[in-house]
């Protein structure tokens, strides 16, 4: 589970972001996008992950890159 947020509010600047979490193969696990300042929670389950695979996180802008900084804050546990 986790949060992902635009930190980056000023009024009439940015458009937003849109977001992606990827697997090693590039299949979309979640995604998303956000308008400027706004954040969104997340949850992904059964996500089947070998030792030494990776997630990928990406954040593109919309129509333009002003005022894209972003959070990410994401909890990973295991089961065996």
């Amino acid at each position: 589970m986790g949060r992902v947020s635009d930190i980056d509010y000023i009024s009439g600047v940015g458009d937003g972001i849109n977001w992606s979490l990827k697997n090693k193969d590039a299949t979309v696990i979640k995604s998303g996008t956000l308008d400027n300042g706004e954040g969104a929670a997340f949850s992904a389950h059964n996500i089947v992950m070998r030792k030494g695979e990776s997630l990928y996180f990406s954040v593109d802008m919309k129509n333009n890159l002003n005022s894209d900084s972003t959070n990410l804050d994401i909890i990973i546990t295991s089961r065996q």
